[in-house]
């Protein structure tokens, strides 16, 4: 025989009160922070200036509308200048790849997007809008390496869009130099620089602009031992600009 025992449980769910008292009984204290109403502010603040940008879609007889561009404005703020770093001074540019084989910046080794970096042989080469590639077609290497801190401005036209200037699917990248200031007929900038290795840069510009002349000529001698045996180098590069402005659309330049 067997027995079926059922228990049951009872839960009993208690609810507590809380009795609010009425206001006026409440004790209030004061509040120890002391409290001050300050007058309004106005803040002025001006957007941040940044030396990369792109290029205009018309620039003189170059249409650069619907092309991937890109232009960076050269400082004395950009590091590495004496030492030709272009890692520090294209930075700003997505994509690029530098090879520093010397450590000096006698050759700019820049590659785009897997390109080879080696002397820039996929790339257009220019300096102030003429080519300085060895071989267009054959093996375009580029051996000459402007002083960066003769540039004024660097601009890049990407991959294939910059086929329009040569067979480099690389892209083309002109350096911009400076030219004489407008505003004074004379004007002398002296840099000199040294660092590790026995690195010693020597950097002089004259320039100006007197009536419709403007000129611009510099000259850079850059000599160390390098960062590893056998690496000694000796740099020179000079540059002279002499131009003539015709008209306000027409101008003359000579430039050795």
């Amino acid at each position: 025989m067997k027995t079926h025992v059922r228990i049951s449980t009872l839960t009993i769910i208690l609810l507590q009160g809380v009795l609010f008292c009425p206001a006026q009984n409440l004790q209030t204290e004061e509040d120890t922070l002391p409290i001050r109403s300050l007058d309004s502010i106005t803040v002025n603040a001006r957007a941040r200036q940044f030396d990369a940008s792109f290029l205009n879609d018309v620039s003189g007889i170059k249409i650069y509308a619907g092309k991937r561009t890109n232009t960076v404005m050269l400082s004395p703020k950009v590091n590495g200048l004496a030492f030709n770093l272009g890692r520090t001074a294209l930075a700003k540019i997505s994509g690029l790849t530098m090879w520093e084989m010397d450590g000096a910046g006698t050759q700019l080794n820049i590659g785009s997007r897997g390109t080879d970096s080696h002397r820039s042989i996929e790339m257009n080469m220019r300096q102030n809008g003429y080519n300085t590639n060895s071989d267009m077609f054959g093996y375009p290497e580029n051996h000459y390496s402007v002083p960066l801190q003769a540039v004024q401005e660097i601009e890049l036209v990407r991959g294939s869009a910059a086929l329009q200037f040569g067979p480099q699917f690389g892209g083309m990248m002109n350096y911009k130099l400076k030219e004489g200031d407008i505003t004074k007929p004379f004007s002398f900038e002296t840099e000199q620089t040294a660092g590790s290795n026995n690195f010693f840069n020597s950097f002089n510009a004259v320039g100006g602009s007197k009536n419709r002349f403007n000129y611009y000529a510099f000259y850079d001698y850059r000599n160390g031992n390098g960062w590893r045996d056998n690496a000694h180098f000796t740099y020179h590069a000079y540059h002279f600009n002499l131009g003539y402005k015709v008209s306000d659309k027409v101008g003359i330049k000579l430039q050795y």
